[in-house]
C-alpha cells in the first residue's frame, strides 16, 4: 500500500464521518430553523450546515477518490474543464461561508445590542438568494475571467492548488485573501463590541424578578456569540493556511497539503459539532423529545428572544 494510497482512506474515513455529523445535526437544526418560537440564528445554522455537507461531498466524491486511485476522477488531466469546474463549485461554497459568517456575526450584534427584528426567515432565505447569485458571479469570474490562477481540488498535492502561469499574477491572493480578511474583521468587531455591551448592561441592571429574565436571556445570547465565534475562527484561518503553506513549500511537500485537506474536513464538522456540544436548548430538546421527535412535546426549553432592556 502507498502513501497516497493510505492517506486517501484516512481522508475518505474522517470526512464521511464529518458527513455523518452534518446529517444528523441538519436534522435537528433544519427542525429548529422552521419553529416559529425558536431563534432565527437556526436558519443561519442551516444554511451554513448545508454548505459543509456540500464540502463533504466534494472530498467524498472527488479529492479522496483521486487520491485513492491516483487519479483525476471523471477528466484526464489537472487542467481539464472538469476540474476547473469542480474547483470552482468549490470556490462558490468558501465564499458563500464566508459570507455565512458575517451574516452570523452582523445578525448576533444587531439582535443583541439594538433589538433588531431584520433578521426574520424571510429575510434571511432574501438575502440567501442575494448571496448565492453574487458568489456565483465572483466564482466565475475567478475562474475563467481572471487571465490566472484557476483554483482546483487536486489529488497530486492530496489538497488544493493554483493552475499557475509562469509568473502570471495570481488574482485569486487578492480576492479571495481580502474576503477572508473582511470576515476576520467584521467577526472580531462585532464580538468585541457583544462583550462590551453585555458586561455594561448587565453591570447596571438592579436585582428584579424581570431583570434576572433579562439576564437569563443576555447569558443564552452570549452563549450563542461564543458558539459562532468559536466556529467563524477556523474557517477563516483555515484558506489563510493555505497560501502560507502554498508560499512555503510551493510544490515540495505534499504531506503538508494533505494536513490541510484534513484541517479544512474538521472545520466543515465544526459547526454541527459546537451546536450540539455547547447549545444546551438543543441538548434538552433531544434529552425530553428524542432526537426523531417532529414537534416539542413541551415548550419548557423554548429560548423566546425578549429585550434585554427596554
Amino acid at each position: 500500500m502507498t502513501l497516497k494510497l493510505a492517506l486517501g482512506i484516512i481522508l475518505l474515513i474522517i470526512s464521511s464521518l464529518s458527513l455523518i455529523l452534518n446529517l444528523l445535526m441538519a436534522g435537528l437544526v433544519f427542525r429548529f430553523a422552521f419553529d416559529k418560537y425558536r431563534n432565527n440564528i437556526y436558519v443561519l445554522s442551516a444554511f451554513s450546515i448545508l454548505f459543509d455537507i456540500s464540502h463533504n461531498f466534494l472530498t467524498i466524491s472527488y479529492l479522496a477518490p483521486g487520491m485513492i486511485t491516483d487519479s483525476y476522477i471523471y477528466s484526464n488531466s489537472q487542467d481539464s474543464s472538469i476540474s476547473i469546474l469542480i474547483g470552482t463549485l468549490f470556490v462558490f461554497l468558501w465564499n458563500i461561508k464566508n459570507a455565512t459568517q458575517i451574516l452570523i456575526s452582523i445578525n448576533r450584534f444587531l439582535v443583541l445590542c439594538y433589538n433588531s427584528t431584520f433578521f426574520t426567515k424571510l429575510n434571511i432565505c432574501l438575502i440567501y438568494i442575494l448571496l448565492m447569485i453574487l458568489c456565483a458571479i465572483n466564482a466565475y469570474v475567478s475562474q475563467y475571467w481572471l487571465p490566472c490562477c484557476s483554483f482546483i481540488i487536486d489529488q497530486h498535492f492530496y489538497s488544493y492548488s493554483f493552475i499557475l502561469q509562469n509568473d502570471t499574477f495570481n488574482y485569486m491572493n487578492f480576492s479571495e485573501l481580502s474576503f477572508d480578511g473582511l470576515t476576520i474583521i467584521i467577526t472580531l468587531i462585532c464580538y468585541y463590541k457583544m462583550q462590551i455591551y453585555i458586561e455594561n448592561t448587565l453591570r447596571n441592571l438592579p436585582v428584579t424578578m424581570i431583570n434576572n429574565m433579562r439576564k437569563r436571556q443576555a447569558y443564552v445570547e452570549i452563549n450563542f456569540a461564543a458558539i459562532y465565534f468559536a466556529i467563524a475562527m477556523p474557517h477563516t484561518l483555515t484558506w489563510i493556511i493555505f497560501r502560507i503553506v502554498f508560499s512555503i513549500f510551493g510544490e515540495n511537500s505534499t504531506v503538508w497539503y494533505f494536513g490541510l485537506s484534513v484541517i479544512h474536513v474538521l472545520n466543515c464538522s465544526m459547526h454541527a459539532f459546537f451546536i450540539f456540544v455547547a447549545n444546551r436548548e438543543m441538548q434538552l430538546y433531544v434529552r425530553d423529545n428524542g432526537y426523531l421527535c417532529m414537534k416539542a412535546k413541551n415548550d419548557e426549553n423554548i429560548e423566546i428572544p425578549m429585550q434585554i432592556i427596554e
